[in-house]
């Protein structure tokens, strides 16, 4: 034995000593053990076996039980007992361990691996010291054979295992860079999550043997205390979903149990809402959203819980007043209704004695007082029936019944019924009949109730001299009506206006057009309850043009239709 062949039976130091906390926290310092084969630390046994001319190289680490080999040439051993590891001993020294021939060596001539296979004989191994100056392994090379090293390849051992050092070192420097940068942005994620009005979190599911699922929530935001009053300093994370389940209104609880297993098992986007109550008594809406993550042993779902108290109080307000407006229209197409009956049956007579008067011929004042007042009855018997309609419009108690029909056909009856009062104001009336039939499947009542209001405008509207033209035109899905007339018109922001019921655009002069004001609020909503628009286009003293779109071929009618009752 050389005179750099050390007796360690009597030298413990804690820089080398196997159990010694301070090395053992320097190995783990290194996280090195039990990793995966590395490219770098393989080219040096390569280069260790082939340039020191040995069959055996090996870069090993000792923790407190073990001798672990990081990389090895010319044996297939990955780890072994610390009584049974040559290397066990070479930590023990700063220096260099030379053994030449270790059957005559009292430590080593006992050992399974010289007594008996690979019977090594030579053995010359270099500490891994840590910059602090703990020994966390060794560079070794082996033979089997005995073997008077040089100079040079003593040299060559200790510069190789530098090289294995600086390598840790590097490792553990980009190792630690990666820890910090995962930690930081961990940090921030948490940050981030924490400063969300609502509760971050991350929870893994498992399926038992009986398929009943199990929640683990690895992940609750610090806002878990405000909106849940949830305690994370006495419970942690993992017992909240169990803990959050018990506090659901039990009415609810079995369908969001129902929910969140089914996005497990299905995998689709969750999102539920349950009433909460907290440990003080007060009941919280939670909205609860996450997307399933599939993972190696189950699902994870990410997501979060929000306070969806405001909404559902402005829903509940929202549909009480829905329901007390759907029951004050009610009530006011009740009314409108009675009304109607008592209006009619007195109106009627007025209206029958000023025929029989008509019908006296008589001279003077009283044949024109007659007149007027057989005027004035029917009158108000069209606003009566205006309003009739448009409360029946309002509270959805009219439905269309579409039938096959010529379209075209429809607007040349009504537009010649009001050829007789174009007549008498000078107004031309004009119908262009389409190049051939068009055909429709349309309720007969809403379109003629359409035509008739808009075209009544326009003959209304226009004076003495102008003319009203009225035409359709068809494509495949849908017919266009358009009413043009050379009337007074207005200004385009007026358009508005004229569909708000009771309302006639002022055009600057005195109002001397009879009418309600409805015929053009009613024939919106007919159009729309036909899933049509209605547009108009129009200017002062150039007139107005009125295109109503409606489709040839419109969705199935309601279960049970109603005719249009006017």
């Amino acid at each position: 034995m050389k005179a750099d062949t050390i007796d360690l039976s009597t030298e413990h130091d804690r820089y080398g000593e196997p159990h010694a906390p301070a090395r053992l926290a320097a190995l783990q310092r290194y996280q090195i053990m039990d990793t995966p084969p590395e490219e770098a630390f393989d080219h040096i046994t390569d280069l260790a076996a082939h340039t020191l001319d040995v069959p055996i190289a090996v870069v090993n680490f000792i923790d407190a039980e073990r001798q672990w080999f990081k990389s090895c040439v010319g044996t297939d051993v990955n780890e072994t007992p610390l009584d049974q590891a040559l290397c066990n001993t070479t930590i023990r020294t700063p220096g260099l361990m030379v053994v030449e021939d270790a059957r005559h060596d009292s430590r080593f001539k006992g050992n399974p691996f010289v007594a008996g296979p690979p019977h090594l004989r030579f053995y010359m191994g270099m500490p891994l010291t840590s910059p602090d100056g703990y020994r966390v392994g060794t560079l070794c090379v082996m033979d089997t054979r005995p073997r008077s090293p040089t100079e040079q390849d003593r040299q060559t051992l200790k510069k190789l295992a530098q090289v294995v050092m600086n390598e840790l070192e590097m490792r553990a420097t980009e190792s630690q860079r990666a820890y910090r940068e995962l930690y930081d942005r961990e940090q921030r994620l948490r940050n981030l999550a924490n400063s969300i009005p609502g509760v971050v979190f991350r929870m893994d599911t498992h399926m038992e043997p009986n398929d009943a699922p199990r929640y683990d929530v690895q992940f609750i935001s610090e806002y878990a205390r405000e909106l849940l009053d949830y305690p994370l300093d006495t419970r942690g994370t993992h017992e909240a979903f169990a803990w959050f389940a018990a506090r659901v209104l039990p009415d609810y609880r079995e369908a969001f149990l129902a929910s969140v297993a089914e996005a497990v098992r299905s995998g689709t986007p969750w999102r539920h809402d349950v009433p909460f109550q907290t440990d003080t008594g007060a009941v919280r809406w939670i909205r609860g959203v996450a997307v399933p993550e599939q993972g190696p042993n189950g699902r994870t779902l990410n997501g979060v819980l929000l306070d969806s108290t405001a909404e559902k109080k402005a829903e509940e307000a929202l549909r009480d007043a829905k329901e007390k407006a759907e029951e004050m229209s009610r009530l006011k197409s009740a009314f409108l209704t009675n009304m109607s009956h008592e209006i009619r049956t007195p109106l009627a007579a007025i209206m029958g004695f000023a025929d029989v008067l008509n019908d006296l011929d008589l001279k003077g004042p009283a044949n024109k007082f007659s007149a007027l007042m057989r005027r004035s009855s029917q009158r108000l018997l069209d606003t009566l029936n205006a309003v009739l309609e448009l409360s029946q419009l309002e509270a959805a108690a009219v439905s269309v019944q579409p039938t096959k029909l010529s379209a075209a056909a429809v607007l040349y009856d009504v537009a010649v019924s009001f050829r007789a009062q174009a007549e008498d104001q000078g107004v031309t009336l004009t119908v262009k009949r389409p190049p051939s039939e068009v055909e429709a499947v349309i309720d007969r009542e809403a379109l003629t109730r359409i035509l008739t209001h808009v075209i009544d405008n326009a003959v209304k509207f226009t004076p003495a001299g102008g003319t009203v033209t009225v035409g359709i035109r068809a494509t495949e899905a849908d017919l266009t009506l358009t009413v043009a007339d050379t009337g007074v018109g207005m200004r385009p922001d007026m358009v508005p206006q004229i569909f708000t019921a009771f309302q006639q655009v002022s055009t600057g002069d005195t109002r001397s057009h009879e009418g309600s004001g409805l015929g053009l609020t009613i024939t919106k909503h007919l159009v729309e309850l036909m899933q049509g628009s209605i547009q108009v286009d129009t200017a002062p003293d150039t007139g107005t043009t009125v295109r109503v779109c409606l489709p040839r071929r419109p969705a199935p009618a309601p279960t049970d239709p109603a005719r249009l009752h006017y």
